[in-house]
């Protein structure tokens, strides 16, 4: 049987064929193989693709890993593993290792609770990547297949790429992790050494947020919306990066960044706030900057400089960057490629006297 263009529009007994064919050749299971009588998205044939077969029950997993009945509780909780008190299979050989090396970082820390701590950090940041990486599928992929009506094996094609493409990058994880590794190490040993204590950094603290971006938010289409807010995101990643810093989390129209370097945060501000601006000034952003020392855990920071760059950030007219006295004292001291301008005295939330501020600008 020759195999249609994506331009014809087959028989559906032949793109049956075609589709349950290609299917089976990237791994799935031909007795699961259920074709829709629809040009539907073929969701059961990717759940299939992705499917792990358990083959290891709780006792195995155990004996295969070397860990004990409370470690493996507490490991596969912290990863978002099935129960480890469920019956029956329900773990893969793959997971011994997994296991296994969660044991080892559990065990680094002389108390277990940091350790598994860190694995949920890790677990919560992939079930984020996840749920990036299938929305993102779902509106840029899938949903311009659906609207032009393609065939069935068009979408098998495609949905089989994107999971042969997820699976080959996800096994270069460890070779990213290492990088991202070797750079949070150097800021580390940057920051702590002058910060009070092993607890917290020594760092500057940054958030940006869109003026606007609420009310806009009613008029705009779902896609639309979700396509400013990627903007957003990928160019405050892009300027961070450049600069030194680190994009540390965002909250929906806002996002919080860190750098080592005083002036390297009054730069990604600057710049973010330059660049981060619609054609028709409907959305404008505005920032507030703090330094000092931060609690840093779970991958976050916390403390009373963040809540200050925060509460900045709130009080900013839009295109307005505020900043601490401190930021300002610690950015001149090695640089003057920016100003601050005296911007009074502010009443800020959860501070219980008003903060003297600063307005930020390039020299």
């Amino acid at each position: 049987m020759n195999a249609p263009g994506d331009g014809e529009r087959p028989h559906d007994d032949d793109l049956d064929v075609l589709a349950r064919h290609f299917l089976e050749s990237t791994g799935a299971d031909p007795a699961e193989v259920v074709l829709p009588r629809t040009d539907d998205a073929l969701w059961t044939q990717v759940e299939t693709l992705f499917a792990l077969e358990p083959e290891l029950d709780t006792d195995q997993l155990m004996a295969g890993a070397d860990v004990t009945v409370a470690e493996v509780h507490e490991i596969t909780r912290a990863l978002g593993l099935p129960g480890a008190a469920r019956p029956g299979p329900q773990y893969t050989t793959g997971d011994v290792e997994l296991v296994r090396a969660a044991r080892d970082i559990v065990r680094t820390f002389p108390d277990p609770e940091n350790g598994l701590r860190l694995l949920r950090v890790i677990a919560t940041s992939l079930a984020r990547t996840a749920e990036a990486g299938v929305a993102a599928y779902i509106a840029a992929v899938e949903r311009p297949l659906f609207d032009k009506r393609v065939t069935r094996l068009r979408h098998a094609r495609s949905q089989a790429a994107a999971v042969g493409n997820i699976q080959r990058f996800g096994d270069q994880l460890g070779t990213l992790l290492v990088h991202h590794t070797a750079a949070a190490v150097k800021r580390a040993r940057a920051s702590r050494m002058q910060a009070a204590d092993f607890e917290t950094s020594l760092m500057a603290v940054g958030f940006i947020d869109l003026v606007g971006f609420t009310p806009m938010s009613h008029s705009l289409s779902s896609s639309e919306l979700a396509s400013v807010v990627s903007d957003f995101e990928g160019l405050a990643f892009e300027i961070a990066v450049e600069h030194g810093g680190m994009v540390v989390k965002h909250v929906g129209d806002e996002v919080m960044f860190v750098a080592i370097d005083p002036v390297a945060a009054c730069e990604i501000a600057v710049s973010l706030v330059a660049r981060a601006q619609d054609t028709d000034g409907a959305i404008t952003p505005h920032a507030g900057l703090a330094f000092g020392d931060l609690i840093s855990t779970g991958g976050d920071y916390y403390g009373v400089d963040v809540n200050l760059a925060a509460r900045l950030a709130d009080v900013a007219v839009p295109r307005e960057v505020l900043v601490s006295v401190e930021l300002a004292r610690q950015a001149l001291k090695r640089s003057e490629t920016f100003t601050f301008e005296p911007a009074g005295r502010r009443a800020l939330k959860g501070f219980p006297e008003p903060i003297e501020v600063l307005s930020l600008a390039r020299a």
